[in-house]
């Protein structure tokens, strides 16, 4: 009776039961701080860009001399190489260069291109996440998935220094420094979204205690601390309370033949997950 008492005050301290609902606490925890975070970046980025939008001209040629000169400089290495088996791939990068700058504008005796309207920033910004969701991801390069890939963020970088360096110009080095960390912050998000485990956890329908404790429980630490980054400070409490209450669970620590050198093995069973989730960078 008295091992007992003990165990209960151990599970007491940590906020834990067996039949704990810490689970789902810890899984509410990680759609909600989600769900905060992606507003306060996205806010934070958007409210950059409008500023921006209102008072500067259009990106054109000049804005994005960066950004043309890699496509051009891809277009050409991709002819090169093989000119047929790439010719999609080209032809994406082209139709993307087309789009970055806006309507054409021609001599009205000639016919002829003599410039291009611009879009704006907001316009422009858009296409960062196109490059990455979707020219990277095109099922119609397949073939060439990987260099495409390659390819792709090379022009990811040079239209990100082209953004930064227009909101720089037009609002100072802290409006730049802002839109660059929300941007860093937002992309990092969608990256989390693709790891499997914690997909499997956000991906509606799925979104279950059991799936929060493959992460939670995970051998690998990477997981781990993933799941520990998205939780708020109560989910945090949760999932310590999680760990704990599987430790009891596995020991039978309330049971008549509790032992709490049993409940201590298991808790050093957990000890990579234990140390991850009680001390989170």
């Amino acid at each position: 009776e008295g091992r007992k008492v003990v165990a209960q005050e151990i599970m007491s301290d940590f906020g834990a039961a067996v039949d704990s609902t810490a689970l789902n606490d810890v899984m509410a925890s990680l759609n909600s701080k989600r769900a905060a975070d992606l507003a306060a970046y996205s806010s934070q980025k958007n409210s950059i860009l409008n500023t921006v939008a209102s008072t500067a001209t259009p990106m054109n040629v000049g804005e994005l001399r960066r950004t043309l000169k890699t496509i051009n400089d891809e277009i050409k290495a991709l002819n090169n190489a093989n000119r047929v088996i790439n010719a999609p791939a080209v032809q994406k990068l082209k139709d993307f260069k087309s789009g970055l700058l806006g309507d054409e504008i021609l001599d009205p005796v000639t016919g002829a291109i003599v410039g291009y309207k611009g879009k704006s920033i907001i316009d422009v910004d858009a296409n960062l996440k196109l490059i990455g969701e979707s020219l990277a991801k095109d099922p119609s390069l397949a073939h060439i998935k990987s260099s495409f890939q390659k390819v792709t963020q090379r022009v990811y970088t040079s239209l990100k220094k082209d953004v930064r360096n227009y909101i720089e110009v037009s609002e100072g080095p802290a409006a730049a420094r802002s839109w660059q960390e929300a941007n860093y912050n937002l992309r990092e998000m969608i990256k989390e979204q693709n790891v499997n485990v914690l997909r499997s956890v956000l991906k509606t329908g799925t979104a279950t205690p059991e799936n929060v404790a493959k992460i939670l429980f995970s051998t690998k630490p990477s997981e781990v601390a993933l799941l520990a980054k998205n939780l708020d400070p109560v989910g945090l409490q949760r999932a310590k309370a999680a760990l704990i209450s599987e430790a009891a669970r596995r020991s039978n620590l309330l049971g008549t033949d509790a032992s709490l050198s049993v409940f201590v093995k298991e808790v050093e069973k957990l000890g990579k997950q234990i140390g991850i989730i009680f001390t989170p960078a």
